[in-house]
């Protein structure tokens, strides 16, 4: 048992080594994946039975971070992705919607944070498109911006 915990502490020290290099060296490790449950949907419009219809809106305040030589560099991204309750194939649950928004944030942080020299603003502009691109085939209808809808509380992460 007791070395078992040493190679598994190993392991994770090399690891730790390893990304911390490829920082030092100006190459990208994307870690961290945003955990499903931070796209908290809210209803903001409700759907009619049997009709394409009804909206439910998640806002998430997303901090995308790299290592660069000079050190951490990041950016704070707020996002907000509205999917509708019913679309033409059918209800769009919102556990589909949070495990389908959780898996294109953390592709589009990867296109993101290899992309050398982008401002602020620039990041969050990119990382709203790649995760427009990425949801549009499964989540039919889905809308990716910065915060529109009022009243929507926001969630962040890390």
């Amino acid at each position: 048992m007791f070395r078992s915990r040493q190679v598994a502490l190993r392991v994770a020290v090399g690891i730790l080594h390893a990304a911390l290099l490829l920082g030092t060296l100006g190459l990208t490790c994307v870690a961290g994946g945003i955990p499903p449950s931070k796209f908290d949907f809210t209803n903001t419009v409700p759907a009619i039975s049997g009709q394409r219809s009804g909206w439910k809106v998640a806002q998430v305040v997303i901090t995308l971070s790299r290592m660069t030589p000079e050190g951490p560099i990041s950016c704070v991204c707020p996002i907000e992705i509205g999917v509708p309750e019913i679309n033409f194939q059918g209800r769009v649950s919102i556990e589909l919607a949070q495990q389908e928004c959780a898996a294109a944030s953390d592709m589009a942080a990867q296109v993101v944070l290899k992309r050398e020299g982008l401002l602020s603003a620039d990041a969050c502009i990119l990382f709203r498109r790649e995760m427009q691109g990425i949801l549009k085939d499964t989540l039919r209808g889905v809308r990716v911006t910065d915060f529109l809808t009022p009243g929507v509380r926001p969630t962040s992460f890390p």
